[in-house]
């Protein structure tokens, strides 16, 4: 397979003409996530119930420093306020902005903050952007200010994973359709358009391959350790991030030298050794931090009612066999359900979210069927397929230890979305008819979607 270069010379006319390539669609894809994205977030001005009312408690928090919040830390009477004056998009009754008197125990969960327990990078990149945002637009409320802040993630991360997708699939087309496809899908746009860590995601997603991509390739010196510090603090940006210490593992293990191609099994391993002691070690401070804290407290009965709704006394075998099928769920990261719904206002997505998963699970379908092996479109493809699973796993590790019973959250398999994609472009550097026929599929789905954008902001 004829990979392409990573890196660029200036004195080389082609090459200038890939880095505009790069910029101009960073650039694209990055200005009109935040434009729709906005425009989605005006049409929405209530609370959206998917715990963003505990999201923005913290990001006001840290925003002020507090970095770590205890398991039993109430809202504040600010984001409580905020509230009450801007609504929630639930069948919630809660005080009228006016009230002059508002206690945590009248609003959902009892007023508890059921994202606190643990410090989040996440946190408090956005509390420090909604504070500058609050100065230069002073009009603004802390929820505006805040989702904007979060918003700015998103379209951050659709933006490089548009840049990386044209130096992969050498096309301007594919790497700016890839980006806007991915961060204009209703269940991307959602976290997006809300205070929710998962809006991270695709940034994620995309910085981990772009680092596995081009520490092999360059054969960066620093590569190991550069890897190992990335997913650290990515996992304190939100715990289920662990599941990307699987892309360096499935790399080296496919992705191989060609004049290494014949390699047994025993020596490829031996050989992904540095990456499997890379997973190890983010994975053992993932529990350190994580679930093992968590398991030891939860011997006792948590005020949060929340909770005690998912907890189980033991677990039995068709429990195990009930979570076990719902790892099913992180397959299929862009399968919408009604959680979805009140974000976007509406209860049916499919015209546009089925085009665009058909038009992502067959670029990672083609990868795993079609790709030449040692490729970076087979690695790719089953990247994709690993990270999703494992995103469910986590999940399932966390039902066991904490003994509740919940499902999985589709979203946590947006992580493996920047996967599909960089199996996509891979195969368009390789394919050239890949490349028209993306760019017919792009032009068809925007049509298509942009008929019914205007229906999801409006209703």
């Amino acid at each position: 397979m004829a990979e392409d270069k990573l890196t660029f010379s200036l004195s080389n006319s082609g090459d200038r003409r890939r880095i505009f390539g790069v910029l101009a669609a960073f650039l694209i894809s990055f200005a009109t996530i935040l434009v729709l994205g906005g425009e989605v977030q005006q049409r929405q001005p209530e609370f959206s119930p998917i715990d963003e009312l505990q999201h923005v408690d913290s990001t006001y928090k840290a925003g002020y420093g507090r970095l770590f919040l205890p398991t039993d830390e109430r809202i504040t009477a600010e984001v409580l306020r905020l509230q009450t004056c801007r609504g929630i998009r639930a069948e919630l009754v809660m005080p009228s902005c006016d009230a002059l008197d508002l206690r945590p125990e009248q609003f959902q969960e009892l007023g508890y903050n059921t994202a606190a327990g643990r410090p989040s990078i996440y946190y408090a990149v956005t509390g420090v952007l909604a504070r500058g945002l609050l100065k230069v637009f002073p009009d603004w409320d802390y929820l505006d200010a805040a989702r904007m802040a979060n918003l700015f993630g998103l379209a951050f991360g659709c933006a490089l994973l548009s840049a990386f997708t044209v130096i992969v699939s050498r096309s301007a087309i594919i790497g700016t359709g890839l980006g806007l496809i991915v961060g204009l899908s209703p269940p991307v746009m959602a976290m997006g358009s809300m205070v929710n860590p998962d809006s991270w995601s695709i940034l994620a997603g995309t910085l981990v391959l772009w680092i596995v991509i081009s520490g092999k390739q360059l054969a960066l010196k620093y590569y190991l350790p550069l890897l190992i510090l990335t997913l650290s603090l990515l996992v304190l940006v939100k715990p289920n991030f662990a599941a990307l210490t699987v892309i360096p593992v499935v790399f080296a293990l496919l992705r191989y030298p060609k004049r290494a191609a014949e390699l047994t099994l025993l020596r490829r391993l031996r050989m992904a050794l540095p990456e499997f002691v890379a997973a190890a070690v983010v994975a053992t401070a993932y529990l350190v931090v994580t679930v093992l804290p968590a398991k030891a407290g939860s011997s006792e009965p948590s005020p949060i009612p929340m909770n005690n709704y998912l907890a189980i006394s033991e677990t039995n075998p068709w429990d195990l066999m009930s979570a076990l099928g719902a790892v099913i769920s992180g397959l299929n990261p862009f399968l919408t359900d009604l959680s979805i719904a009140p974000v976007l206002g509406v209860t049916q997505m499919a015209s546009i979210v089925t085009p665009i998963s058909l038009v992502l699970f067959a670029g990672v379908g083609a990868g795993l069927l079609m790709a030449p092996r040692g490729s970076v479109w087979l690695a790719s493809a089953w990247s994709f397929v690993a990270v999703s699973t494992v995103s469910a796993l986590i999940v399932l590790v966390g039902q066991l230890a904490l003994h509740q019973s919940f499902p999985v959250p589709t979203r946590y398999g947006l992580l493996a979305i920047p996967a599909a994609a960089v199996a996509i472009a891979a195969m368009g550097s390789v394919r050239n008819w890949f490349v028209a026929t993306f760019a017919a599929l792009v032009i068809a789905m925007y049509l298509l979607a942009f008929s019914e954008f205007n229906f999801i902001v409006a209703s």
